[in-house]
Order: C-alpha cells, then sequence, then structure tokens
C-alpha cells in the first residue's frame, strides 16, 4: 500500500513548473486602510506580468485616491513588482512598498496586501485586499 501512495505521487507531481500562466496584462483594484491613522485608500490600474516558470515579475500603472484626518489625495502610481512566486495556485509577490499574498485562477488573482509607510520617524502597516483579472 506504502508503494502505492508513492506512486501515485510521483504520477501526479509534474517536473514541468506551473500549470497557470500569469504572463500577460491584468486590470486590478486594490483597499487598504490603518484605523490608528484614519487612513484609507483605493487604487485601479494596469499591470503586465511576465512568468518564467514558478517565478514573475512585472510593472503597474495607475491611480491611488486616499482618505485621511486630512483631506483626500488622488495620485498617479507607477512601478514594478518583483519577487513573485506561484506556487499551484498560491501567490505572492511585491511592489510599491506592499506584500501581496493570494491565490489565482488563470484569469483572476485575490488576496491580502500589506503596505509599510513611514510616518514621523515610525513605520505604518496599511492592510486590505486586492483583485485582479484579465
Amino acid at each position: 500500500m506504502r508503494y502505492l501512495a508513492l506512486l501515485l505521487v510521483a504520477a501526479c507531481s509534474s517536473g514541468t513548473g506551473p500549470s497557470l500562466s500569469l504572463t500577460g496584462t491584468w486590470s486590478y483594484t486594490s483597499s487598504v486602510s490603518n484605523s490608528q491613522l484614519q487612513v484609507s485608500c483605493q487604487s485601479t490600474g494596469t499591470a503586465n506580468l511576465s512568468q518564467t516558470g514558478s517565478t514573475f515579475n512585472g510593472s503597474y500603472t495607475g491611480s491611488s485616491t486616499c482618505t485621511g484626518p486630512g483631506g483626500t489625495s488622488t495620485t498617479n502610481d507607477q512601478g514594478t513588482y518583483g519577487g513573485g512566486q506561484i506556487n499551484g495556485s498560491s501567490i505572492s509577490f511585491s511592489g510599491g512598498g506592499c506584500a501581496y499574498t493570494g491565490t489565482t485562477t488563470s484569469n483572476r488573482m485575490n488576496g491580502s496586501v500589506t503596505c509599510t509607510v513611514a510616518l514621523s520617524g515610525q513605520n505604518y502597516n496599511l492592510t486590505g485586499t486586492w483583485s485582479a483579472q484579465r
């Protein structure tokens, strides 16, 4: 019985890497907040990803609107994503001072995000969710 289980594991394993390809253009949204700072931010934009095996990277352009005690501010964003890893349907990557984790299918991704910002010499985390589709 033990050998049958080993054979099944070997038969189901493949050395070809992830079956999902993230390469392409994705539309994204994200929402983060910090209740202590009374700040919330929403972002939308486009990401272009390139995957090789189980790693990926890319670039993004978009805009963010943040609201806090001092009012509302909108900025244009552009930058790069790096350190992207895909393991089955689980993904992780970073960009723009944020760390993203989540899951993906062939045309959708979503998950959690934590962004670190420095304010008056102290680091604060803004946490929330993100999603992307193509």
